[in-house]
């Protein structure tokens, strides 16, 4: 009786410091419009993909989180992205990301989507609950999808992201992603 006590104590004790462990503060979850940070090809993070959207063109670079180990050996974890849709789920639209990372495991890993349906040339519309936040800690893949009400007998829908990675040292990393408006026809 009095080992199984002290085992359960054990596991007790194992398990928060397990979770204490994997605790890594998260971003500001008020970030601005445009944040200048340390971005894979840019400067600048569109949060709203106004820039990608206006030009039209698709986006989708790997989000790269260059790193040191404690130990002063420099690594580089890259992160490959994978989309799909936006397509039709029934009588909704659906647009998914995932996020698989080789040569290490981020501290924090993050995607901020949504979709916008195309009203007319240039012009769009977010579609209301389309907006999706996924959070990852120490993860090396990350899932995150949005959904939205089909839009009458069908719509040009695209799907906008961006990622946001915590390298070894602590470090932010961005990349955004893209898919050009396409055709989804909604079942009415």
């Amino acid at each position: 009786m009095h080992i199984a006590v002290k085992l359960r104590a054990a596991m007790a004790l194992a398990l928060l410091g397990t979770v204490a462990l994997a605790v890594v503060p998260a971003p500001a979850s008020a970030a601005p419009e445009v944040v200048t940070a340390s971005v894979t090809g840019s400067g600048v993070v569109d949060w709203t993909g106004a820039t990608a959207r206006r030009d039209g063109k698709p986006l989708g670079q790997p989000l790269v989180l260059p790193g040191r180990t404690r130990a002063g050996v420099d690594t580089v974890i890259t992160c490959y992205v994978y989309h799909a849709g936006p397509s039709l789920l029934g009588g909704y639209v659906n647009f998914s990301i995932t996020i698989q990372c080789y040569g290490g495991v981020p501290q924090y890993l993050e995607v901020r989507q949504d979709m916008a349906r195309h009203i007319a040339p240039g012009n769009w519309v977010l579609e209301p609950g389309s907006s999706a936040i996924c959070p990852a800690y120490s993860s090396p893949i990350l899932l995150c999808s949005s959904v939205t009400r089909c839009f009458q007998a069908g719509a040009y829908y695209d799907g906008y992201a961006v990622l946001y990675g915590i390298d070894e040292l602590g470090l932010p990393h961005w990349s955004s992603y893209y898919v050009p408006p396409q055709w989804v026809g909604c079942i009415i």
